[in-house]
């Protein structure tokens, strides 16, 4: 989780890091899943700089997590999530 001063399309997370969007891909291909990758691609953004607007505020998951909390949801479809010692 953090500012990577990158949008989640660019090619430091799809080429390098091969991130994804979709939890399934995430799931099935042993993949980072960054939710907002969609929040980007519905046209939202976290920052502007030189009138451009981006998503530079990111959270990565992993499958693991992903498999265990099976509750978190997409960004713009928000769900409610407590997490219990």
């Amino acid at each position: 989780m953090g500012d990577f001063n990158d949008d989640p399309t660019n090619k430091s997370f799809k080429s390098i890091l091969q991130t994804t969007g979709k939890k399934q891909i995430a799931l099935k291909e042993n993949r980072l899943y960054n939710p907002m990758e969609l929040m980007h691609k519905k046209g939202l953004s976290t920052s502007a700089y030189r009138n451009r607007w981006h998503v530079l505020d990111q959270i990565y998951m992993t499958p693991t997590l992903l498999k265990y909390l099976p509750i978190v949801g997409d960004i713009g479809k928000p769900k409610s999530l407590i997490l219990l010692n």
